[in-house]
Parts: C-alpha cells; structure tokens; sequence
C-alpha cells in the first residue's frame, strides 16, 4: 500500500538536517509525500528515497492502492525546507484568502512584506499571485520595508527605529530572488519612505538616523530624499533638519518623528517648526499618512491623553491612536483579545482618492511574540489576521485600488494574465501549474519563437528549448494533457500571436487519444481565469499589457511528485525500469468514440496549418523497451495492433512522424530514462539534438 505521510513534499538539499517535517507550505499545488509502494509496483521501482507517485499526491488524492500511517507523537525543534531547498526553522502561513482580502481592502492588487525576525531576511506575499509566502534569502540584515508605489520595489534599512547603530539604505526587486539589490551610497541612512513628489519623481525619504528624538543630537540630524529610476538612486538631497522617519507630506510642510516622543515638523513660509505632541509622553511606532490628509497613527505605552480619549484604562501598544495635523486625538483602536500591536503602518500604494482607512500592524502575544501580522479597519475597527509565524516585524501593505488619479488599467487585474488559480477547484491542478508556467514563458517568447512543441510530461521532459541550435524553440508540454489542449492553445495562441512560427510539434501517444474534450482540457481551461479572460478579451489592442501582467505570477520550483533538475522540467539519472500497465487495454478498441473524435481533431489541425503555411509534426517520444515485450504499448496502452494503426492513420494524413519510441527498438540506454516513460536530462539532450536536425532537414 503507498502510503500517506505527514509531510508535504520539498525538494532534497545536499546537507543534513535534524527532525526534518517537509516543506513550509508545500510547492504550488500542495503536494504531500507517500512512502512504500502498492500491488501496482514492482519491486524493482522501489525505493527507500521515492517520496511521490506518477503524477502528484495531494491531500484530497483518492486510489484503491493508498492509504496513510498513523503516528502519535510531536516534534519540539522542527526542521522546514522551502521551495528551492533552503532550510527554514520557522514556518509562515498566510491566514487569509487573496478573495477575502479583496473585500476588505477594495484592491484587486495587494502585496505584504515583513521581517522575518527569526532569520532577519525580508518575506513577501503577493495576495494576487496565490498567497504565496516568499523569503528573499540573503546575509543583510533587513528592517522597515517599504514597497514602491508602482508595488515592483522594496525599500528597507540595516538598523531599526530607536537604536543608535549605522544603517544603510537598499533597494530590491520584490521577486523571489530579490534581484537587482541596489545600496544608497551615503554614509548612514535609516528608515526608508517611497513616495511621488509634485514633479512626479518617484524617490525616496530617509534620515540620518533613527536614534532616539528625546536627546538634544535629534535636531542635527536631518531629513532626506533621494530619487529612484531606472534601478538606480539619483542625487540626495536635505529636505530639514531633524530625523523624521514617521513620514513627510508630499510637499515637505509636515513631517512626524516617534520613540520616545511623538514629534512634527511643521512648516510654512516664514519658518520651520518642530513641535512635541501627546503631551510629552512615550510615544512610538509613529506612520504619516499619504493620502494628504496628514493624520497620524502611533502606539503609546498606556497615557494618560490616550486613556482619556478612549474612555478607559489599557496597557501597552493596546490600542492604535490616530492624531490629525494638530496633534489632536480622533481615533483609537483596541487590540485583540490576549494581543497587543506592534509596528504599525499606514497602507501604501494606489489609494482612491479619499482618506486611507486601511492599516497593518504586527500582533504581539502576551509572551512578547510577534506571532501574526493584521490588517485594521480604521473605520470599523476590525482586526483581521493575514499570516501566522514565530516572529513577523515591521509589516508593508501595499494595495492598488481604483481612483481618478490611477483609474484602472484596460484589462482586469483580477484575471487578465493570470493563468493559474490556487483557488479553482480540478482534478488536475499539477497540469493547471503548468499551463500558467508555460503561458507566461509563450509571453515572454510568442514573438520570435519559430517552433512550438506540445505533449504531456513525456515531451515535456524531453525536448531542451536551447539545444534546439537552428530555430527559436519554445516548449508548451503540460504533464498528462492531450490533443484538445494542444489544438485550444495552438488556435488561440499559437497561430495568432506567434508571428513567426514554422513548426508545431504534437506528441502522438495512442493512449492518451483516448479522451473527450470535457476528460481533461475542458477542466483545466475552465480552471484558469486568464484562460476564460482571454476568450472575450485578448486582442492586439490588449495582448501586450496580458503579456506583461502575466510575468508578475510567480510558481515554485517544485511541482510534481519527480525531482526535476533546479529551475527546469528535465530529469535526473534513472533506469527503464520494469515495465508497468496501468489500464486495461481490451477497454481501448479502435472504434473508442473518443479516439475517433481525437484523431478528428488532428486532421482538422492538420488542415488548419497547411492553410497558413506552418509545418505540423507528429512526435513520439521514447519509453521503456521492454514494452515491445508485452501486449501494450506504454504503460497508458493501448495494445500494439491498435497503436500501430493509430499512427499509421497519423501518417496518412500526411504528417510527418519524429520516432524516437521506434516500437521499443531505440537506442536510449537506462541512464537516459528517468522511469518507464520519461527520459532523463540525458535523453531529453538526445532527443532535442535529434529533433533539431530533423526539422532542419524538413526546413
């Protein structure tokens, strides 16, 4: 019996580790490991570090061969490993659905980033593209994030608000590699704010220091701005004197500084002012506003201004107090039950043009832990958590939300380039992780690409887009997928938004010909809401702005139950193996209704590429010989006498066929296959060198 484990699957690292649970959260589908093997397997493709089957085991994966252990018992100093293999001690889980967030924050675009206190390195959750909790890995020490307005960058500093340490300013991507890292090059620079001046430069406000402002040194240090473009840091320029780190209004006439004291700069054009609010008493934690209506939230340690406006006695960081530009009280919010705040911010990004209502804040267990982070309703008053860790410092929401000044872009962000849904409920979400890989890589290449290759995991894992020398190659296989799906995305993609094409390469597997349109290919495009977008929406007028939106979505290395090579679908040394039949062949007849209307469907794409001049190929890839041993032809049949008359109906449609299976007589050895029915990155160089000369002779 294979056998369900705790642990969800994480690629392997070459290192060693102690009381090892699996994965964070899993790769994008939420794939679980299984142990053992069933009535199904040989003894042969047994082994003790297979921890998947075929295709991906999930949580809701139903078979007559699985089941699961049962152990009692818990694991006090657990061991995590992310996505690309890193070591993680703590894990981070969102607690709300990017649908949820949606309702409450009016934005159909929002991402977060915090500091993982744990590790010190900055983590990000981009609520559009999945909820996906990202670590940017690296040896900085990061605090105080701030996300650009264009939501594409993030600001953050070495040293944190109160201390009196030297700190530098950077600028990163806001991807998973935190690309192009930038270092402001001036000598001490803290606490970093994006923001658009009048002009419409986009820079950055910093101080000199983010030390204490009750010592008398707080009025020689000074306020900045420095602008960003391009990827680079412009020339700095001193806006006053005085650290303001709290935030500074657009046209430098307001300007807030806290901890201990909440202080302002108050300008006019006679003079410059700095004033001391909420009575002299502490203060911290201290974010201006940036809807113009210069409003000021902050924490304070239980005074006695503050428990006069909210009518009652309360603690430490127990409520949220919001000033206006006077110094004025007009808002308090209490913290939940058994949490007190920590870190409070004012939402960034697109907001409409209206007072800001939205605030996100870490949430601080009563053993000092900062255990989650929130997004608060001003308005209401609603504490609402978004993800749950050890310890989670110094939140950035950033949202986009409809306005005059920013109206929404031509096509929906909700859906447009948006190809994969962690939310869409099918029976193939391994091939629906897929497809959005693969439609974002066709917008990325759709206009030089000369040769489109389509198939199921079989061609996937054998064809190299770079070892293709003669042509622009461009691979499209999606595990399991067939002829449906591959006609749907060569009609509506391919041909029409691939200016350049000469080949297409289908693969020919008889097995899986065996299909209606609803079996498969109908689940997954119903399945992805950039898929159902474009049918009434992608046009010339559209399709450039689909394309780049499509790049924001980003996926996990790991996506199948197979240890694909870092960052590619190709395959490490295996052997053929036994070979395994996994259905019954007398139930696949030649007469098959369903084959019929898929060999249908070929010669009509046959006749569909003829008319605009592009060659189509037929293509088989290799599997296990021992096949030609036994009554089927691979391990999804159907029998040899019906397959071999499926191809030859193939060829009489006047299709080229690239053989590489040759009826089990090829010449891949067992380091080229990875198990029974997929190469190994050896076999897929083989195959691709010979899939280039092929098309080269036909060219």
């Amino acid at each position: 019996m294979l056998e369900f484990v705790n642990d969800r699957y994480a690629s392997f690292k070459d290192t060693v580790v102690k009381d090892f649970v699996g994965s964070v959260d899993g790769d994008a589908i939420g794939s679980c490991v299984v142990k053992g093997g069933s009535y199904l397997s040989s003894p042969m493709s047994m082994f003790l570090y297979s921890r998947g089957d075929t295709y991906p085991i999930l949580s809701s994966t139903k078979g007559d061969y699985i089941g699961f252990r049962l152990v009692s018992s818990s694991i006090p100093e657990a061991t995590w490993f992310t996505d690309d293999g890193n070591i993680a001690s703590t894990a981070i889980t969102p607690l709300i659905s990017a649908s949820e967030l949606r309702q409450l924050t009016d934005s159909y675009h929002a991402k977060l980033v915090f500091r993982n206190d744990a590790s010190g390195n900055l983590v990000y959750v981009d609520f559009a593209k999945n909820a996906k909790v990202v670590e940017i890995e690296d040896k900085i020490d990061s605090y105080h994030p701030d996300i650009s307005p264009d939501g594409k960058h993030v600001a953050f500093c070495t040293s944190m608000e109160g201390v009196l340490k030297e700190s530098s300013v950077y600028v990163r991507d806001l991807n998973e590699s935190g690309s192009n890292l930038v270092k402001l090059p001036v000598e001490n620079a803290a606490i970093p704010r994006w923001r658009v001046n009048p002009n419409g430069d986009t820079v950055i406000v910093y101080v000199s220091s983010a030390a204490s402002n009750k010592s008398e040194s707080f009025l020689k240090e000074s306020t900045w701005q420095v602008k960003f473009s391009n990827g680079k840091f412009g020339t700095p320029e001193k806006l006053f004197d005085g650290a303001y780190h709290g935030g500074v209004e657009n046209d430098n006439s307001f300007g807030i500084s806290s901890s201990p004291l909440l202080r302002a700069h108050l300008a006019n054009s006679d003079k410059n002012t700095d004033v001391v609010w909420y009575n002299s008493e502490q203060a911290c934690n201290a974010s201006l506003t940036k809807d113009g209506t210069k409003r000021t939230l902050f924490l304070d340690f239980g005074g006695s201004l503050g428990r006069e406006f909210a009518g009652m006695n309360y603690g430490v960081h127990e409520r949220i107090l919001v000033a206006d530009s006077t110094g004025r009280l007009t808002n308090s919010v209490a913290s939940p039950e058994k949490y007190t705040f920590d870190h409070t911010e004012w939402a960034v990004g697109m907001l409409k043009d209206e007072p800001s209502n939205l605030i996100v804040t870490s949430l601080t267990d009563y053993n000092g832990v900062h255990r989650q982070i929130a997004l608060v309703t001003l308005l209401y008053g609603d504490v609402f958590p978004l993800v749950e860790g050890e310890e989670l410092w110094h939140p950035c929401l950033w949202v986009w939300q409809n306005g005059k000044n920013h109206p929404k872009p031509t096509v929906d962000l909700d859906s447009a380039g948006s190809y994969y849904d962690s939310r869409a409920e099918t029976l193939f979400p391994f091939a629906n992780v897929e497809l959005g890989m693969k439609m974002q890589s066709f917008w990325q290449k759709n206009d030089n690409a000369e040769v489109a290759t389509f198939g199921s995991s079989m061609l996937l894992d054998a064809v190299i887009e770079d070892s293709i020398k003669s042509f622009k190659t461009l691979n499209m296989g999606i595990s399991l997928t067939d002829i449906h799906l591959f006609d749907y995305l060569i009609r509506h993609y391919i041909i029409p938004y691939m200016p350049k094409i000469k080949f297409i390469v289908i693969e020919v597997s008889p097995g899986l010909l065996f299909r209606n349109y609803q079996d498969m290919a109908g689940y997954i495009i119903k399945s992805s809401p950039g898929v159902l977008y474009d049918e009434n929406h992608l046009s010339e007028s559209t399709r450039r702005e689909i394309a780049a939106l499509s790049q924001d979505q980003q996926f996990p290395l790991v996506l199948l139950g197979q240890q694909y090579l870092k960052g590619t679908f190709l395959l490490p040394e295996g052997e053929w193996g036994v070979p395994v039949v996994n259905v019954d062949i007398s139930l696949l007849p030649y007469e098959s209704p369903a084959l019929q209307g898929c060999l249908k469907v070929i010669k009509s794409l046959k006749s569909f590429t003829d008319s605009i001049g592009v060659k189509l190929v037929a293509a088989i890839p290799p599997r296990n010989p021992k096949y030609k041993d036994t009554d089927a032809f691979d391990p999804f049949g159907p029998s040899w006498e019906v397959a071999l008359k499926i191809i030859d109906d193939v060829k009489n449609m006047g299709i080229v066929v690239f053989d590489e299976y040759k009826n089990g007589h090829h010449d891949y050895t067992d380091e080229m296959a990875y198990n029974a029915n997929h190469v190994s990155y050896l076999g897929a160089a083989r195959f691709s060198e010979r899939l280039d000369a092929f098309l080269k002779k036909l060219k």
